[in-house]
């Protein structure tokens, strides 16, 4: 694909996510105008649950459930400006890790909407969305850290599309309860073996980069390496947040490292 070509692909994807972005605000603004989150408020937090930054608050996870596709829409944008006269495999992948953490603003459905007015096969249906969205991110990212290493075919699109249909497979042996919402505006998702390997893959992703910058001797990687791990830990406080502090520490760390992992891949693709 040309550069021209990957652009139009890149706009396309970032106008998607500014529709569901726009959307998000618009019902979570209503929601959280006319919806009370105190029903939700006898979850508790086991870290430190006296102090008032550490308490379990659904205002915070209702907070980053509307973050998250602004998140995504910003750093799609940063993406395509960035990128629009070069281009880097990583990214390709990466973009595909941003797009899907947009996705997360499908638990807002569960806020807007009582759960026992839902059935059975939507609340299945779009908690099984949403664990999708979470492995094709930590799929895309530990990708793209193999090919930082080294390019095994340059028809991306086969490669997402395989491994789009691998985390659907996957997403599809998930035991979901239909019965009773979590904490973090999410029913099932209790599977070990589901988390296993989002850690795993996000361990992977980590260790590649820093291969990387072994084998490559370049400082870019480096940073991108470290930038990848303060990514992978605020994506995981975010998609996880039951308190304000997981909310500011979780949203500085993936921006610092989003920022980091771009700007250096960046640079490396600009002058290699």
């Amino acid at each position: 694909m040309t550069i021209a070509g990957r652009n139009r692909a890149r706009f396309l994807t970032l106008a998607l996510m500014f529709i569901i972005s726009v959307l998000t605000i618009i019902f979570g603004i209503i929601g959280f105008l006319n919806i009370g989150l105190q029903s939700y408020s006898g979850f508790k937090n086991l870290f430190l649950p006296n102090f008032f930054l550490t308490q379990y608050k659904p205002q915070a996870v209702f907070l980053t459930i509307v973050f998250m596709p602004v998140l995504s829409v910003s750093f799609l944008s940063y993406i395509y400006l960035t990128f629009r006269n070069t281009h880097a495999m990583e990214i390709s992948f990466f973009l595909s890790f941003i797009f899907a953490i947009g996705l997360e603003s499908l638990r807002l459905v569960f806020i807007l909407y009582n759960s026992s007015k839902i059935s059975f096969e939507t609340i299945s249906l779009i908690s099984r969305i949403v664990c999708f969205s979470r492995l094709t991110a930590i799929f895309s990212l530990f990708m793209g850290s193999i090919y930082s290493q080294k390019i095994l075919t340059r028809q991306i699109f086969y490669v997402l599309l395989v491994m789009f249909f691998l985390a659907f497979l996957l997403t599809t042996s998930i035991p979901i309860s239909n019965f009773n919402v979590n904490k973090f505006f999410l029913f099932g998702e209790r599977s070990f073996s589901y988390k296993f390997m989002l850690w795993l893959a996000s361990l992977l992703a980590c260790l590649n980069y820093f291969f990387s910058y072994k084998a490559k001797k370049d400082k870019e990687y480096l940073h991108a390496a470290i930038g990848t791990v303060l990514l992978i830990i605020g994506y995981w406080l975010l998609i996880y947040t039951s308190c304000y502090l997981f909310l500011i520490l979780g949203l500085s760390l993936f921006i610092t490292g989003s920022i980091k992992f771009i700007r250096n891949i960046h640079s490396y693709h600009l002058w290699d």
